[in-house]
């Protein structure tokens, strides 16, 4: 029965339903011998289908996540400072514990883990992100009541609220932790975004420590359901080819 539940709720709220709308469209399409139509909608389907299905999303994101391992005991029992970065906020999303925004759902898995981290080995945290676009409150200052909550000493928090993208992260992280005379940062983000990040930090000059977290691969043994299609899978390779084309356009401006 759970079975059968799940593959309904995965053909009408998943790519299924609009994959099934296309291959209507291919055998209407060939009664009226619109071949060239026929193989584009075809085409589509078929794309639709391997891009929202488990094992190619891992595909993708793998070779992003297996850069870097885990931190070890050692570098982080070694390292300096913490350094979070950004990942957007609700910055007018309703709020608790009188909180004005809320880290978005990529912040919220890099903010659980650098407060991990800080409570077994305490240390200064460069919380680093401002206002990218549009608003009037930094990622950094959501990010720092959250921190606060989580029971990071206030005084341990250093805010770098300038930044909008990863290399003024790193610019501007690099310019306060050497003011206070850091020597080994340790880089708490994303896995599919250290790639990019650990990088663009190696440029400033400090020892630098990966610390990846928010992991998108399932790194589990694939069955049946794995292989029906969800949006969710779409958007992890979507954000996973902006990271490959971020990457490729910091390196052409050897960044």
């Amino acid at each position: 029965m759970l079975i059968i539940q799940k593959l309904i709720s995965n053909f009408f709220l998943s790519p299924m339903f609009f994959i099934a709308f296309l291959m209507f469209l291919v055998i209407f399409f060939y009664e009226f011998k619109k071949s060239t139509i026929r193989k584009i909608v075809l085409f589509l389907a078929i794309i639709t289908y391997f891009l929202s299905i488990e094992p190619v999303k891992d595909l993708f994101v793998k070779r992003l996540e297996n850069k870097y391992s885990p931190i070890s005991e050692s570098n982080l029992r070694n390292g300096d400072f913490y350094i979070l970065l950004g990942a957007g906020i609700y910055d007018n999303a309703p709020s608790s514990l009188g909180r004005r925004g809320i880290p978005s759902e990529i912040a919220t898995g890099r903010l659980v883990e650098v407060t991990r981290l800080y409570h077994k080995y305490p240390k200064k945290i460069i919380v680093s992100g401002g206002i990218v676009i549009s608003g009037n409150i930094s990622e950094s200052k959501v990010y720092k009541n959250y921190l606060e909550d989580l029971g990071v000493k206030s005084e341990d928090i250093i805010e770098e609220s300038r930044s909008r993208t990863t290399e003024e992260n790193a610019k501007y992280s690099m310019e306060i932790a050497k003011n206070m005379n850091f020597k080994k940062g340790i880089l708490v983000t994303s896995a599919t975004h250290m790639p990019r990040a650990k990088r663009t930090f190696d440029k400033f000059g400090l020892e630098i420590v990966a610390a990846p977290t928010a992991y998108l691969s399932g790194y589990k043994h694939y069955d049946f359901m794995s292989f029906m299609p969800r949006y969710s899978n779409l958007e992890i390779i979507y954000r996973t080819i902006w990271e490959y084309i971020g990457a490729l356009y910091y390196k052409m401006r050897g960044v």
